[in-house]
């Protein structure tokens, strides 16, 4: 048996070589990470630290925010739509939930193009998988600073928590770990909502070859998202949408907004009279 896997692994690797157009020292850098999850943390924590966590505050108990995952940059016409749209609804803030690009220098360059102003839109980005490509961490981390943060949201009658955390890896680390533990100790019972973002899938609604957490790693997450009452969970990865339930907690994946998606679309947000609404809205 072990002489049949040292034989495969060459000859897998040199399959998947030969259909890569290109040279075989680029092809092995896209994959290869650079930075650990825990010197991401370590990183976004100096920006926290340095920056501090947003709080918006909105004139009406009712607002809207709206979610964007897996664009990949492979185009700009999607991502531009999804602003157009986000403008029209005078949303509270957009989130990008990972996967905004391929990795690569030239994927980051068009986004900092085409991205919002900030005094007039607030925007939120999560790392994907395919945002490390390239060693693309130092390119995010320059662009977006943190990838384990929260905000807020302060209307006139409440507030509420929105978490992001880092999946990059399939993995929150420990570190990571131990400070959502302590945001959720500390901060949840303080506002109304509680919503987490996270690029990879907590929770299957089907069976997928995308990567997500250790089985174990999952069962610690989503027993702290039940003790702590987590309204809703969203994720991307998958391209495709899907809503489960575990406990009190949904669990949502929204759809891909890369252009080459025909079912490309965004979610949409809402809190109105405290409670939580969501649509899955498709690019016209």
């Amino acid at each position: 048996m072990e002489f049949k896997i040292k034989i495969a692994f060459p000859i897998v690797i040199g399959f998947l070589l030969s259909l890569s157009s290109c040279n075989s020292k680029d092809f092995l850098a896209m994959f290869i990470e650079k930075e650990s999850v825990n010197y991401r943390f370590d990183q976004s924590e100096r920006s926290n630290n340095l920056n501090g966590f947003s709080t918006i505050e909105v004139p009406s108990d009712d607002y809207t925010l709206c979610i964007a995952a897996d664009i990949h940059m492979g185009g700009i016409s999607n991502f531009d739509k999804f602003l157009t749209d986000s403008k029209s609804l005078n949303v509270a803030a957009v989130i990008f939930n990972g996967d905004i690009s391929n990795g690569n220098t030239a994927d980051y360059q068009t986004l900092q193009q085409h991205l919002p102003d900030t005094k007039q839109m607030k925007y939120f980005s999560l790392v994907g998988n395919h945002d490390l490509f390239y060693n693309g961490w130092d390119e995010f981390h320059h662009l977006f600073g943190s990838a384990t943060f929260y905000f807020s949201v302060k209307s006139p009658q409440a507030s509420d928590l929105f978490i992001c955390i880092d999946t990059g890896s399939g993995t929150l680390g420990i570190k990571q770990l131990d400070w959502l533990k302590n945001v959720l100790q500390e901060k949840r019972s303080l506002y109304r909502n509680c919503i987490v973002f996270t690029h990879s899938n907590l929770y299957r609604a089907k069976h997928s070859l995308t990567t997500n957490p250790m089985d174990e790693e999952v069962l610690i997450i989503m027993d702290l998202f039940t003790k702590y009452n987590i309204n809703i969970v969203i994720s991307g990865h998958e391209h495709t949408n899907a809503v489960a339930k575990f406990g009190n907690t949904t669990y949502i994946t929204i759809d891909s907004m890369k252009d080459d998606n025909e079912n490309a679309g965004y979610e949409k947000l809402t809190i109105k009279n405290g409670l939580i609404d969501y649509q899955f809205i498709k690019i016209q």
